[in-house]
């Protein structure tokens, strides 16, 4: 399969950093037009077309409500381990035929404090990503991976709303679920429970991303989904082929060794390293 987009499977998705107590002005968002990236449907990159915008906001270390951890001597660093804390991934994975590797070159530039230019996120492929949609994606459940509260609901732009929601045990970590249609019951402060239906994927007209923020003593890091994932959970992708969570990741130094080439947040080609892994 190519990974080669067809601009009318493309959408517009800002990446737009904000800090916690600062109103995002028109002003603000007009000096920060220029961060405007690309969230891709099945097969890569590049510019799209969309409506309204959504943000991503990220917190001051020690600040805000229960996602920043609180005191920034509380917060973890860099190389402490992940917990465990996923007892289930957003989407059915039966129901899922490919996943990128994080640190990819599909989608757009996502990175954090430290790494730039690659995709620090996983796209999970539905079946009938290279044909039909059978069944429909939009009838696709999405739940919580996590027990933790829902710190923002923010509408995408075009598809549907990213759900953002701290874990419980660990608040530092936020886990982000892109192009959602939510259930009624899904607002900011509620508490939700691993497994919890939130809602449906939004549209046939793009993948479901999923990411992971962890906020740190100094700067914020993304960490790959499956890092977090139970060992209980992840038996079902090694009995679909996936022999190990590295399979799963394009390591830092991989990245670097293999650089890709950005414009603004776009990636100028999606490189020369695998992007992604096909299950059985």
């Amino acid at each position: 399969m190519s990974d080669t987009p067809r601009p009318e499977d493309l959408q517009l998705r800002p990446i737009v950093p904000i800090r916690i107590g600062m109103k995002p002005t028109r002003s603000i968002l007009c000096a920060l037009a220029s961060t405007l990236a690309c969230s891709p449907a099945p097969g890569g990159s590049g510019p799209g077309q969309g409506g309204s915008a959504a943000l991503d906001i990220v917190p001051d270390a020690g600040g805000g409500r229960a996602g920043s951890g609180g005191s920034s001597s509380a917060l973890p660093e860099a190389n402490d381990p992940l917990p465990r804390v996923a007892t289930t991934a957003h989407l059915d994975l039966s129901q899922i035929e490919r996943i990128s590797r994080f640190r990819s070159g599909i989608g757009h530039d996502y990175g954090d404090s430290s790494e730039h230019c690659r995709s620090m996120k996983h796209y999970l492929c539905p079946t009938g990503c290279s044909g039909a949609h059978e069944p429909a994606w939009t009838e696709l459940e999405v739940r919580s991976p996590v027990d933790g509260t829902i710190e923002r609901t923010l509408a995408e732009q075009t598809y549907g709303t990213q759900i953002v929601i701290s874990v419980r045990e660990h608040p530092e970590l936020w886990v982000k679920l892109f192009h959602v249609a939510p259930d009624g019951d899904v607002t900011v402060g509620a508490s939700v429970t691993a497994g919890q239906r939130l809602g449906h994927h939004a549209t046939d007209m793009t993948m479901s991303d999923v990411a992971v923020e962890r906020h740190l003593r100094d700067g914020f890091q993304h960490v790959s989904f499956f890092e977090l994932l139970s060992d209980a959970a992840f038996a079902e992708l090694i009995a679909r082929g996936v022999p190990s969570r590295e399979a799963l990741q394009i390591s830092a130094a991989e990245r670097d060794a293999d650089p890709l080439t950005c414009d603004g947040e776009a990636f100028a080609s999606p490189g020369t390293l695998q992007n992604w892994v096909d299950l059985d």
